[in-house]
């Protein structure tokens, strides 16, 4: 019988690994956007603020301007001290006119007008037989280097009128309510030019009734119909074509063209 004989096992001894812990490196921060995002917010909000005042303060600039500008006037008021600059100044210039006719016998009316104090004028009297007018005259009224010569030349021995359409070129230089024998009406006082370029003045009441001259009327203080006259007169001027501050003198002859009066 074989002996059995049995080694004795060894006891196996498992062989450990170590156990290596994997290091991981720290992960660097990012620096925050937060506070640069907050202050462009800050920014925009801020200069959008500013952008929105200076709007509203030039929307309310536009709108204080539109209501405080006067709109312009259609109709040309006369005017009884006329202005054709600021720094001019005017003077009234009278002189009286001496009448006799059979209607209203002997009597005197004054003739007035206003030009700048330093411009002239020059009574030459003339001889009219059986005139309205019995001291009849013209003005001659000049400009201060004697530029330009306005003759204001009274119709003394009677005027039958003929009527026109208005001059192509006409400017209205003087509107106003007129009272007459017949009663109210709109007065028209025009200005127009020849070919060369001399001013000729002229009255009228419509479209078709343009006068041959300027019609100087008299209006009474208490309006009696039977007290309403006129004396018919032409204004006219010497060329303006070589004159270079032509527009400036034209605006001072509309003024004396239009200050024209009996008192």
């Amino acid at each position: 019988m074989e002996n059995d004989q049995t080694q004795p096992t060894q006891p196996i001894t498992p062989t450990l690994s170590p156990i290596v812990t994997p290091t991981t490196e720290p992960i660097p921060l990012k620096p925050s956007r937060l506070p640069i995002i907050l202050l462009s917010l800050l920014s925009l909000t801020f200069l959008s603020g500013l952008i929105y005042f200076y709007l509203q303060t030039q929307s309310l600039k536009q709108i204080k301007s539109i209501n405080t500008t006067p709109s312009p006037s259609t109709t040309l008021a006369p005017s009884t001290t006329p202005i054709a600059q600021d720094t001019t100044t005017w003077v009234t210039k009278t002189y009286i006119l001496k009448s006799d006719t059979a209607v209203r016998g002997s009597y005197s009316t004054n003739l007035e007008f206003k030009i700048p104090s330093d411009w002239t004028v020059e009574t030459i009297p003339k001889d009219v037989e059986n005139g309205i007018i019995t001291n009849c005259a013209d003005y001659l009224i000049e400009s201060p280097q004697s530029e330009i010569t306005i003759t204001l030349s009274p119709i003394c021995p009677g005027w039958a009128a003929q009527n026109s359409p208005w001059p192509k070129d006409a400017k209205v230089v003087m509107q106003r309510q007129q009272s007459g024998n017949t009663g109210e009406y709109t007065k028209y006082r025009l200005r127009f030019s020849n070919i060369n370029t001399e001013y000729s003045y002229v009255d009228a009441q419509a479209n078709d009734l343009v006068e041959d001259a300027i019609i100087i009327t008299y209006t009474p203080p208490n309006e009696s119909k039977d007290d309403f006259y006129f004396i018919p007169a032409s204004f006219t001027t010497t060329s303006l074509k070589s004159i270079s501050d032509k527009e400036n003198y034209l605006k001072i002859i509309d003024q004396i063209a239009a200050s024209i009066a009996l008192k």
